[in-house]
């Protein structure tokens, strides 16, 4: 079954489509298909974000301690294949999260799109296939060995963080689309502040 054909209440939010999951009246692949259509909606953003931007600016970093929007670009790339094609898919572990955050180039705006692009269409042939009971399944989340020491050698107390111990396979979903909007703001954001123009990137001010 195609994304688009899956029903989706028009308006709906997300507390009254799972009440009616809770009731049986919704399946749960409804709500994967709304949470999908979320991160559609954020990868859009991002899209016009990176439009403005030359391919140097997309890496400029305002100081050595922030984030370039190349890196949440990798970021999300990554997060989003971690969690679906590799703990609910069970394709390998490619991902290297520290070099995440420590690339200075390499990709121009246009590979960056395109690379998020390609994690979005593996995720929807994933999904596509996933029934309610894997849904409520738990999936243990893996790093490789040397880049969780790195993580760790950062000072942040990954091991007791709720995102990084098995959970069930709807509440990575959800958690994954709250992460991929809260990066998706931070790159509008940057990209408003980076652009040479004084042009909305979005259709609101805010």
């Amino acid at each position: 079954m195609k994304w688009q054909q899956l029903f989706i209440s028009g308006g709906a939010t997300i507390r009254e489509i799972w009440g009616r999951i809770r009731a049986g009246g919704t399946r749960m692949n409804n709500l994967v298909a709304y949470t999908l259509q979320m991160m559609d909606g954020d990868l859009q953003k991002i899209s016009a974000s990176l439009q403005r931007l030359s391919d140097e600016l997309v890496w400029k970093r305002f100081r050595e301690s922030t984030n370039s929007v190349g890196n949440l670009c990798l970021h999300l790339a990554g997060a989003e294949y971690q969690r679906v094609s590799s703990a609910i898919g069970g394709k390998e572990l490619v991902r290297e999260r520290t070099l995440e955050f420590t690339a200075e180039g390499g990709l121009s705006a246009a590979e960056l799109l395109e690379k998020l692009r390609l994690v979005r269409t593996q995720s929807k042939e994933i999904l596509e296939a996933v029934t309610d009971q894997e849904l409520d399944q738990e999936i243990p989340m893996y790093f490789k060995p040397d880049d969780w020491q790195r993580m760790l050698q950062h000072g942040a107390n990954y091991s007791s963080h709720p995102a990084y111990k098995p959970q069930k396979t709807l509440l990575v979903l959800l958690g994954l689309a709250n992460h991929y909007s809260y990066h998706t703001g931070q790159i509008v954001m940057l990209a408003k502040q980076l652009q040479e123009s004084n042009e909305q990137i979005l259709q609101f001010k805010h």
